[in-house]
């Protein structure tokens, strides 16, 4: 199969999904719950640990950014997790990002939400040169 094939042509490297490097940086141990979303042209990885405990990965469509809102508070809402307790990153598109950030900040409790700049580095290198230790979480306790 594939994998075979990319182990013997590119011997030692590790091939895995982008979304499981996400997932090991939300899972990290924290007293709130982490939500990154990693937003690309019409699909929208959306991860969510709540307090070092994965508890979902998705990968949604979208046309407009609150369709990305719309499919993370269904999410929320599902998980039982409370979006304003919440610590949110956003990554990817620039311009959704955004978009998006702007809409979770008119909420009457928003949560606190961070954005990756993904124009120098994308967000799945960012993570593997870090280890998945994403030092943007540690900026949310001085927002």
């Amino acid at each position: 199969g594939l994998k075979a094939f990319i182990g013997r042509t590119f011997a030692g490297a590790r091939v895995r999904c982008q979304m499981s490097l996400t997932a090991a940086a939300a899972c990290t141990p924290s007293v709130r719950a982490r939500v990154i979303i990693d937003i690309r042209q019409g699909k929208a990885d959306i991860v969510i640990a709540d307090r070092g405990d994965f508890k979902a990965g998705v990968s949604h469509d979208w046309g407009d950014p609150a369709d990305i809102v719309y499919h993370l508070f269904q999410l929320l809402d599902v998980l039982a997790v409370d979006a304003s307790g919440a610590d949110i990153l956003l990554a990817g598109d620039p311009g959704a990002a955004q978009a998006v950030a702007d809409i979770l900040s008119a909420l009457p409790s928003p949560p606190a939400v961070a954005i990756h700049d993904s124009s120098s580095m994308p967000l799945s290198v960012a993570l593997c040169a870090a280890k998945g230790d994403l030092q943007i979480f540690k900026t949310f306790s001085k927002l």
